[in-house]
């Protein structure tokens, strides 16, 4: 192998690396980051992840913006919960997000409209929508 080639190799695995290892990892909820907007707002790396403890968590509209941000709970669905207090869109995927954001394990519950995605293709992995309607305007799905 030629100097270099070796040397092209060595460039790009930095960089891969340095990527990789400014990618950060943001806890719900702390002092800095109460809601699970907070956190996603913080984000600004395609990486970054948000870890939700245990809980119920009354939003709406949470929005990734455009961003491959991996949303997790710490410990499930059947424990972290994302209420919507019966109106509204829970979370929305509306900025070309694309399959590196991710929502895993939650229930998303009570909300107008549980996820909406439109032009984008997001990850939702081991989660459970229930008891979400919207009752004036239309109901999409696909």
């Amino acid at each position: 192998m030629s100097t270099r080639l070796k040397t092209a190799f060595a460039a790009a695995a930095a960089f891969l690396f340095a990527t990789s290892a400014l990618a950060a990892t943001y806890t719900v909820p702390t002092s800095k980051y109460p809601t699970i907007q907070a956190a996603l707002d913080a984000c600004n790396v395609n990486g970054d992840e948000v870890v939700v403890s245990p809980g119920i968590y009354f939003e709406n509209n949470l929005d990734f913006q455009g961003k491959s941000i991996h949303l997790n709970s710490s410990s499930g669905n059947t424990v972290t919960i994302i209420d919507g207090q019966g109106s509204g869109t829970l979370l929305r995927f509306e900025n070309e997000e694309n399959n590196e954001a991710i929502i895993e394990g939650f229930t998303i519950r009570n909300g107008g409209t549980g996820i909406r995605i439109e032009d984008s293709s997001p990850t939702v992995r081991d989660c459970k929508i229930i008891n979400c309607g919207a009752t004036n305007g239309s109901a999409q799905g696909g």
